[in-house]
């Protein structure tokens, strides 16, 4: 009766870390999502950003491709039984734990030095505007974009445009957010472009800041649960070879006891045989 009662904890314990692992499995896809979205926000203003603001997005998708790992290696330990590998499944989670707390530090990093590094490039890019196509076109994708004009204002554009005797415009037409019959433009954004991207920037730091910290919790959590699972599948197993330890023995005493009582035929009975006769 026992054997089967073991059997079926078993299964339900390995059931159980099967499931936890798709969960985490879930989660790295979602760090991946994020990571891969941030960076092509970033990407797509990277004129505008220094470097190390991509290295929290790429921190997490290379996080959530290490889960996918993690997550196979934690469902062979289930299949297996394997309580070495599931404590080292959780020793991985652990140290993805770190990482994650790694990404959110430096996402929240980055987003505090936002404001001056935007501000800097914005203002650099506007007064090579007039000399430098790449330049104007970067400047112009982002104000049609993201609905701006200038660092603060239009009014920017005056001391850039007014340097230059050649040129009659006094905001470029990616500015224009009404245009009249004969073309021209009669109404100008009146965000500046600093402002919003740096919404833009800040917002997509928080997330990843957001996104790495709940998923830490998560792992904690999971440490715990994988621990706690292994000190399960590690008595289950003990208690399961201690019945057939007892059945072994309860075998060979009462074939001892036949020895010594009147001779007859000898019944060979496996363990098996004997838990369906009990049942």
């Amino acid at each position: 009766m026992i054997e089967p009662e073991l059997n079926t904890k078993m299964l339900c314990i390995k059931y159980l870390l099967v499931s936890f692992n798709l969960v985490f499995v879930i989660t790295g896809i979602c760090m991946i999502l994020v990571g891969w979205a941030v960076d092509s926000i970033y990407f797509e203003y990277s004129h505008f950003l220094e470097m190390h603001f991509f290295t929290p997005p790429i921190l997490l998708i290379v996080i959530g491709c290490i889960v996918f790992i993690v997550a196979f290696f934690g469902c062979c330990g289930a299949y297996k039984e394997s309580t070495c590998m599931i404590m080292v499944f959780s020793m991985f989670l652990l140290f993805i734990f770190f990482l994650e707390i790694g990404a959110a530090v430096t996402g929240l990093v980055v987003q505090s030095k936002v404001k001056n590094i935007i501000s800097y490039t914005i203002n650099e890019t506007m007064y090579e505007y007039p000399t430098n196509n790449a330049s104007a076109l970067t400047m112009d994708m982002l104000q049609y974009e993201l609905h701006c004009c200038g660092l603060e204002s239009s009014s920017d554009w005056e001391n850039v445009l007014t340097q230059y005797s050649n040129t009659s415009i006094t905001i470029p037409p990616s500015c224009c957010s009404l245009y009249n019959a004969d073309k021209e433009c009669i109404n100008a954004y009146s965000n500046g472009c600093l402002p919003q991207l740096e919404f833009v920037v800040r917002e997509s730091a928080f997330l990843i800041a957001g996104t790495a910290t709940a998923i830490a919790i998560l792992q904690l959590a999971g440490v715990i649960f994988a621990c706690s699972l292994g000190k399960m599948i590690r008595f289950q197993k003990t208690e399961r070879e201690r019945q057939r330890w007892e059945m072994r023995e309860q075998l060979i005493s009462n074939y001892t006891q036949g020895d010594k009582g009147e001779k007859g035929p000898v019944l060979y009975m496996t363990i098996t045989d004997m838990i369906r006769k009990s049942n």
